[in-house]
């Protein structure tokens, strides 16, 4: 597989060698990479990086939000 990389990121995979079907310009920024590897990967100091996916910061519910649940579902089972 080749990964064409742009300023350090990889913007995209063949699985063929460039050589011959891009232009020189292009072709120079493919570089062999190990199977599995994507798009928006990293490349620096000839190795390949999966980004890390931001963890989103949960809230857990507070007193008051479980008690309007636990409201909500009294109501729901009385029919009321």
């Amino acid at each position: 597989m080749w990964a064409r990389v742009e300023n350090g990121v990889v913007i995209e995979i063949i699985n063929f060698d460039p050589t011959g079907c891009f232009t020189d310009e292009i072709v120079t920024q493919f570089i062999l990479c190990p199977a599995g590897t994507h798009q928006g990967w990293l490349y620096a100091n000839g190795t390949f990086t999966a980004l890390t996916p931001p963890v989103a910061e949960v809230q857990p519910p507070t007193t008051t939000d479980r008690l309007a649940a636990v409201e909500a579902a009294i109501t729901a089972l009385m029919g009321v």
